[in-house]
């Protein structure tokens, strides 16, 4: 009879556990285990680089996976992610990452990476490192942009002609009446721990000029107001209106004269060189022409509209009109030249037109239209 009935007992049981009735055993369930795929690290090792725990093939499916780093073999505290930010602790260590999976009813399973190198020193980086402000007599000038790491420590040495000046160590520098045609520059030194320490020299590409001038980088809003100017510019003057990354928004001139810029107040950086003294253009004390030479003008506060002609002779005269001073190409409407011999040159400048720049054409008189 106990055989008989261990015998029912067990085909019973069988019997519940095919049909789904009882759950598996502690014994059975342990028997299943994740399978560990791979684990590697990606990145460079070195100090304010980040690596990365890269995983293949782990399984079944729905697995989840946790991160524990460590460094030299010593589990790092906080540093839980598939990421990790090397920092100034890990120089000349080495670094692993344990990856564990774990699903539920399934036994957890782990598998550690390989080592990195020897974690090295990182490199201190910069974005829009310039010199800006008026390089002339009066004028300030100083180091713009960032470091990244942000706690960078800096230090500024200010030169003359490569010669470093006693007690001129600040970011920004008060140009004296001695530095007049002198060239200046800045040796910037940056350190910081686990970071490779930095010598860095900028220096300006032209000399220190009498009090008044304005060439240089000017910063919008510091040196300079957002507005429209103008002023005597001449075969050597260039300008350009810049963003924050130093990216080149509109450009000029394209006359040998006087020249008119409009500077908005979107722009972060105005360069100019060889213009002269920039005043603010008050159209209200302009006097209307109706014969000019070459430069830029405006068309009605300076230039009478109409049709203007020139019979130049001299070598190749190029002309334009714009709807605008602010150098873009959405200012630009139309220009044409004309190369020795050529007949006279004629232009409308009508109430569509609000500047009108010329070179190498001599004197435009106005004609009946």
């Amino acid at each position: 009879m106990r055989r008989i009935f261990r015998t029912v007992v067990s085909i019973a049981l069988t019997g519940l556990l095919t049909l789904g009735f009882l759950a598996p055993t502690s014994a059975e369930a342990a028997s299943k285990k994740v399978s560990a795929g791979s684990v590697k690290i990606s990145g460079t090792a070195k100090v304010g680089e980040t690596l990365t725990a890269a995983t293949a093939s782990w399984k079944p499916a729905g697995v989840v996976l946790k991160y524990q780093w460590y460094r030299s073999g010593k589990k790092i505290g906080g540093a839980t992610k598939a990421t990790y930010t090397l920092g100034s602790s890990d120089l000349n260590k080495q670094i692993t990452v344990k990856v564990t999976g774990s699903l539920s009813k399934y036994k957890a399973a782990s598998k550690t990476s390989g080592k990195t190198k020897k974690v090295g020193l990182g490199t201190i980086s910069y974005v829009g490192i310039d010199l800006t402000g008026a390089v002339a007599v009066g004028g300030t000038v100083r180091v713009v942009g960032a470091w990244k790491p942000a706690d960078t420590k800096v230090k500024y040495q200010w030169y003359s002609d490569d010669v470093p000046m006693k007690g001129a160590t600040s970011r920004t520098y008060a140009i004296r009446s001695a530095d007049e045609t002198h060239r200046l520059g800045v040796v910037i030194h940056v350190s910081r721990k686990g970071y490779k320490t930095r010598d860095l020299y900028w220096k300006f590409n032209y000399d220190v000029g009498s009090r008044g001038s304005q060439d240089g980088l000017l910063e919008v809003g510091t040196d300079i107001k957002p507005g429209t100017y103008v002023a005597p510019g001449g075969s050597l003057c260039e300008w350009d209106r810049e963003d924050r990354g130093f990216s080149v928004l509109g450009a000029g001139p394209n006359s040998d004269g006087q020249v008119i810029v409009t500077i908005n107040p979107g722009d972060r950086y105005f360069y100019n060189r060889g213009c002269g003294t920039w005043r603010t253009f008050e159209p209200s004390a302009m006097k209307q022409m109706t014969y000019f030479i070459d430069g830029q003008f405006s068309v009605g506060p300076e230039i009478k509209p109409g049709t203007y002609e020139t019979n130049w002779w001299n070598g190749e005269c190029y002309w334009q009109t714009n709807s605008g001073f602010d150098g873009s190409r959405d200012d630009f409407i139309a220009d044409g030249r004309a190369t020795y011999p050529h007949d006279p040159i004629r232009v409308v400048l009508d109430s569509s037109v609000t500047g009108f720049e010329s070179r190498d054409c001599g004197g435009w008189y106005r004609v009946e239209d």
